[in-house]
């Protein structure tokens, strides 16, 4: 595998193809069974949310987990390993309005190819991604596509860790139909 340094690295004589990754994992129904769970006053606080008591908040919390991999045509450019969504679902306690706290998490491993690097490369920072859940049929009932925070790939990964946070206010009622849960990754990929 062919390494660069991110800092030094001439991108001109990079090879540009179009990358795609869609990883898709339905989770049986009673491993999607939700975990009730108590979140303290100072993990509460951590999430943003007001504290006024002592009292822990009540949540319930679904996790799901799947592997995942980059091709660039038919070759392998990367791979996603120990992928897992988590969605909590919790209420504010001023008001009672429910709320979703949803993590996404990954160790990322560059197989020779990288993403581009943004600002004066002239390459576009990183690939647009989403995840999208699903219900037991299969249809799309959220998405979110991580705005300004893009998919990112570097020469030399492996089995670099990231981590992308979503609280969602309005859109909450899909929780307890969450069957499965894809994640689309589409852009321009470039050879270390």
């Amino acid at each position: 595998m062919a390494t660069a340094d991110t800092s030094t690295a001439d991108t001109s004589a990079s090879e540009l193809m179009t990358g795609s990754l869609e990883v898709s994992a339905t989770i049986e129904t009673a491993d999607m069974a939700p975990h009730d769970l108590e979140i303290g006053a100072d993990s509460a606080s951590l999430l943003g949310l007001p504290v006024l008591t002592d009292a822990p908040l009540v949540a319930q919390s679904k996790t799901m987990s799947f592997q995942g991999k980059l091709f660039v045509g038919s070759t392998q450019s990367g791979t996603l390993d120990e992928a897992t969504v988590t969605v909590t679902r919790m209420a504010n306690p001023q008001t009672g309005v429910p709320f979703l706290f949803i993590t996404f998490g990954y160790f990322a491993t560059s197989l020779g190819w990288r993403t581009g690097r943004g600002g004066s490369s002239g390459e576009p920072l990183g690939m647009p991604h989403g995840l999208y859940f699903n219900n037991q049929a299969g249809g799309t009932m959220y998405s979110w596509g991580f705005p300004y925070d893009d998919f990112r790939l570097e020469c030399g990964w492996n089995r670099q860790y990231r981590y992308h946070v979503i609280r969602e206010y309005n859109f909450v009622s899909w929780f307890d139909l969450w069957a499965g849960v894809q994640h689309r990754v589409h852009g321009a990929m470039y050879r270390c």
